[in-house]
């Protein structure tokens, strides 16, 4: 039994929370975290290998028909955006910010509505607009797109590779590496399926290139010019290298007392004194400079 306690004890101490807020837990889903925001999904190797016709996992989806017959359809999120509804919002909304906007509604029950290409692209239901997909949608007779109430945050998912860092692009050199331009047309691939409207894979393109055409939109951007690039889009990419060149090359934190604190054990020899270097990379630390400066 001590052993079980010593144990828990163990396992909880570094638990930091009041007792008197422990009620949120459950409330919170069993977790001490609140967001400001819910999340959503942008699944961007989906939407390539769809537009590239490759195989891809979908959802079936079984629902019933006004004849009584059980249909069966895949479900995908690129299938939401590619055939998105004939309206005017969605003409320049590019992958990024329908995910973020707006959700698929499936109906309540397993019916269906037959869709007439005659029928308006918007119907109401509880006071609500529900945007009809393009009938090429696989299930545009049982799902409809409806407004979120709130922005969420789409969570990208990338296949590993695709994203590279910009060093990798040798922007600063006028004749990059064979490697590098390969580099570069991925990148603005991926870059364009997020932030650029589009109906086919080959209205990313300028002159057969990606990179041409990310380029392109990126000039204009930078020379305050309309773009249809989503602004914001070009401060997500910079968001993604940010956060990827910290995880990368940001140290652990030191801790300020172990900083300002000089040894008073007697030196022995010159190679017992401190070193101004912080670990192996010979970044001088400006507290130990401070310190031995004196």
């Amino acid at each position: 039994m001590s052993r079980l306690l010593s144990g828990l004890n163990a396992a909880t101490t570094r638990n930091v929370i009041s007792a008197t807020m422990a009620h949120l837990i459950p409330c919170n889903g069993g977790s001490r975290f609140v967001f400001s925001h819910e999340f959503s999904d942008l699944l961007v190797g989906q939407m390539e290998a769809s537009l590239e016709g490759q195989e891809t996992n979908v959802r079936i989806r079984a629902n019933k028909s006004k004849d009584g017959i059980i249909k069966t359809w895949p479900d995908s999120l690129a299938d939401d955006y590619i055939h998105w509804p004939i309206d005017e919002k969605f003409e320049q909304m590019c992958s990024y910010a329908m995910s973020k906007r707006y959700k698929k509604y499936f109906r309540p029950t397993k019916t269906s509505i037959d869709v007439t290409p005659n029928e308006e692209s918007i119907i109401k239901v509880k006071g609500a607009k529900k945007y009809k997909f393009r009938e090429s949608h696989p299930g545009y007779k049982f799902s409809y797109l409806t407004k979120r109430k709130h922005p969420t945050i789409p969570r990208i998912s990338l296949p590993p590779g695709k994203l590279c860092s910009l060093e990798e692009l040798e922007l600063q050199i006028d004749k990059p590496t064979e490697e590098s331009r390969d580099e570069r047309e991925m990148y603005a691939k991926m870059a364009l399926l997020m932030f650029y409207p589009f109906h086919q894979l080959n209205e990313l393109t300028y002159a057969g290139s990606y990179w041409k055409k990310f380029y392109k939109e990126l000039h204009h951007h930078l020379n305050k010019e309309t773009t249809q690039f989503w602004k914001k889009g070009f401060n997500i990419l910079q968001n993604i290298e940010d956060r990827s060149t910290l995880q990368k090359h940001l140290k652990r934190a030191r801790d300020p007392i172990a900083m300002t604190t000089v040894k008073t054990k007697p030196k022995e020899s010159k190679s017992d004194e401190p070193s101004l270097s912080r670990g192996n990379n010979n970044v001088l630390d400006i507290f130990q400079m401070g310190i031995h400066s004196k």
